[in-house]
């Protein structure tokens, strides 16, 4: 790659924004000399796009004189890719065609041309927009009073420029309205009046709780040994005993208690009793396994379902 070709081919002018590309790709390939042999197909499928637009560009440069070809065969008469020599320092030195500045599309130079006439636009009276005064618009005059033709613009210009009126400031402090308590105050407690919301009895001595005596009980605490006791008391000798009562078992028995309809020590025995009225013998040990139900099983919440659903 030259650095040079490619510098002189980014400042030279085609008309064509793909031609440009096929200059680029070749001064791209050449040496220093501006020498390159690439091929159609490789060009084609680099600049992306049909073989036939690259030969058509190539064709294009080589009569504007940016390049000339020298086509090559090989030994036995087959067609080779052919040498393009580019010629650019000669190009730039050169003034540009007319071809070259009309091989823009025809939308481009309809747009340059308005843009033009845009710019230099005169009113009816032959004042110049730039010849307008600012104070004048910002009075808020439009083009059309002022004799002005609007500049073509890609972007809608309001023609009405003219600010919203100010308003004005409020009256003097001791001209201003005191704003409404009753609206402005609706729903507010007012605490600098104590004995506003507070209702004192009719009959002081009827059985009325003291304000201080209005606090949450505490919950009634749970006696395990009671719940231990009534549980060896009903099954005797047909499940074994409980002993201790550690902090899992609390935990699960608490749990199973409130579960229960009744939830209480009441509660807890007819569960028990129910349990040992409707459980298979399988239970109680009598099983090939030899397992038997303790103190345990009947804290889970499957052993409660299942007695509520009759599936022992």
């Amino acid at each position: 790659m030259s650095m040079m070709l490619m510098a002189m081919a980014m400042k030279i002018k085609t008309g064509n924004p793909l031609r440009k590309l096929v200059l680029l790709k070749l001064a791209d390939n050449a040496n220093d000399q501006g020498e390159c042999w690439p091929s159609i197909p490789y060009l084609a499928a680099t600049c992306e796009m049909a073989e036939r637009s690259v030969q058509h560009h190539i064709k294009w440069l080589h009569e504007q004189g940016f390049l000339w070809v020298e086509p090559r065969k090989s030994k036995n008469g087959g067609h080779q890719s052919n040498i393009y020599h580019l010629t650019l320092e000669k190009r730039l030195q050169m003034p540009p065609d007319e071809d070259e500045k009309g091989d823009l599309p025809p939308a481009e130079n309809q747009e340059k041309k308005g843009a033009a006439q845009g710019a230099g636009s005169a009113g009816a009276n032959g004042a110049s927009l730039s010849e307008v005064p600012v104070q004048h618009i910002r009075q808020g005059l439009s083009f059309d009073s002022l004799g002005v033709e609007q500049p073509l613009h890609p972007e809608p210009i309001i023609k009405n420029l003219s600010l919203e009126p100010i308003p004005p400031l409020p009256p003097n402090n001791s001209e201003c309205v005191e704003p409404d308590k009753d609206k402005t105050d609706r729903g507010k407690p007012d605490w600098t009046a104590p004995d506003r919301h507070y209702r004192k009895p009719d009959n002081p001595d009827a059985d009325h709780p003291e304000p201080e005596n209005l606090t949450r009980r505490p919950a009634e605490r749970m006696d395990y040994g009671a719940y231990l006791a009534a549980y060896n008391a009903l099954v005797g000798d047909r499940l074994p005993h409980a002993v201790t009562v550690n902090e899992e078992r609390k935990r699960k028995l608490r749990s199973l208690v409130k579960s229960l309809a009744t939830p209480n020590l009441e509660g807890f025995r007819a569960y028990v009793s129910a349990f040992l009225d409707h459980a298979k013998p399988f239970y109680f040990g009598f099983g090939d396994a030899g397992w038997i139900a303790d103190f345990d099983y009947l804290l889970r919440q499957k052993t409660l379902t299942r007695v509520r659903e009759g599936t022992l």
